[in-house]
């Protein structure tokens, strides 16, 4: 969704953590923890996504949520 965020985006400027763990910096996959990542995401209610483009010092911050009934509900159905 950030490439279709209206402005121009390249991945080398781009650094990607989720809950202060980076997984994504400067265009190339970061070697991580995956399982610790995985059990901080699920023991927390809350789930920190950051991520950060190399374009001046403008900053956002965006709240969201994805469990509503209807979310729910279909991703129920899946199975993996």
């Amino acid at each position: 969704a950030a490439g279709r965020c209206g402005i121009a985006v390249r991945e080398l400027d781009i650094a990607l953590r989720i809950n202060d763990t980076l997984i994504f910096d400067s265009g190339n996959r970061v070697d991580y923890d995956t399982l610790a990542l995985s059990a901080s995401m699920k023991l927390n209610r809350e789930v920190h996504i950051q991520l950060d483009f190399s374009h001046g010092d403008a900053r956002a911050r965006y709240w969201t949520s994805d469990l509503t009934q209807e979310y729910v509900r279909l991703n129920s159905e899946f199975t993996t």
